[in-house]
C-alpha cells in the first residue's frame, strides 16, 4: 500500500493490527462506510475506492491467488484483517473456490469471538479432531445452522448465495424487509426459494447482496469464498458501522 503506517484495534481479537491507511480499517468511526454495489463482481461500486497494491503490510500479502486488482480484495482483506477468514493454505486464498457449509459456520464462529460450546456436535460426518469441530458444536448448540438430520451436517457441501444470506438474515434476528419491490429488479426473482425470499429481500434492500449482475440475483448458485468474504463484510458495516 502507499502508505501502511496506521494501528488499528479490533475489538473482536483484542488487539492492535498495523494496515494500510488507504484500507479504510481505522477506528470503529472512520470505518463507517456502508458501500454499497450495483453487483456482487464489484461494479458499480458508488461506496468509496479501494487502492491498495498489496504490499508487504496487507492482510493478503501472502495469498499468491489474491488479484489486487480484482473486485473483491477490499473484502479479502477485510476479513483477514478481523480474524474471520484465513487462507487454504499459507500461500493461497482461493477467492473463487466454493463456499461449504463448516467454512461458513467457522466465519460465524470466528466472529462471535470462538466461544465455548457445552459439548461436542453430534453428527457423525464431524469428526471431533476436525478443524471445524468447535465452530459446527457451536452452531448446533446455538442454533445457528442446523443439520440435515440429528446425525448428519454435510461438512463439505456447497452453500448457495440465497442459503449464506438466510444464515445471516436469522443471525441478524430475522429484522423487518422491503417487500417485494426489494427484488423488482432482478429478472431471476422467481427463482428465490420460499424459505429464502424475506432474506434476499433484507439483503438486496440494504446493499448486502444486489446480485451477480444487475439484473441477475442467481440465489441458486454456489457461493464463493470471494462473495462469502464481501458480505460477510458488508454485514459486519452495516450492522456494526465499521
Amino acid at each position: 500500500c502507499r502508505s501502511c503506517d496506521i494501528e488499528a484495534w479490533s475489538p473482536r481479537q483484542q488487539k492492535y493490527f498495523e494496515v494500510c491507511s488507504c484500507s479504510n480499517l481505522g477506528d470503529a468511526q472512520a470505518r463507517r462506510l456502508k458501500i454499497r454495489y450495483k453487483d456482487d463482481s464489484g461494479n458499480g461500486n458508488n461506496g468509496g475506492e479501494y487502492s491498495c497494491d498489496g504490499g508487504v503490510n496487507c492482510p493478503s500479502h501472502d495469498y499468491s491467488d489474491v488479484d489486487t486488482a480484482r473486485w473483491y480484495h477490499e473484502a479479502v482483506d477485510y476479513v483477514i484483517q478481523n480474524g474471520l477468514m484465513t487462507g487454504t493454505s499459507g500461500i493461497t486464498f482461493q477467492p473463487e473456490s466454493t463456499l461449504t457449509r463448516v467454512m461458513t459456520v467457522q466465519i460465524l464462529y470466528n466472529y462471535a469471538g470462538k466461544p465455548a460450546a457445552s459439548g461436542a456436535a453430534g453428527f457423525t460426518d464431524v469428526s471431533a479432531s476436525a478443524w471445524y469441530a468447535d465452530a459446527v458444536a457451536w452452531a448446533e448448540e446455538n442454533g445457528v445452522v442446523t443439520g440435515y438430520s440429528d446425525t448428519l451436517f454435510g461438512p463439505e457441501d456447497a452453500v448457495t448465495r440465497e442459503q449464506l444470506i438466510s444464515i445471516l438474515y436469522r443471525y441478524s434476528g430475522s429484522p423487518e424487509t422491503a417487500g417485494e419491490a426489494a427484488l423488482r429488479q432482478f429478472s431471476d426473482r422467481s427463482e428465490v426459494s420460499d424459505y429464502a425470499k424475506a432474506a434476499m429481500q433484507w439483503a438486496a434492500s440494504e446493499g448486502l447482496a444486489n446480485g451477480r449482475t444487475t439484473s441477475q440475483l442467481a440465489p441458486k448458485a454456489t457461493a464463493t469464498r470471494a462473495e462469502a468474504a464481501a458480505m460477510f463484510m458488508r454485514w459486519i458495516r452495516l450492522t456494526e458501522g465499521n
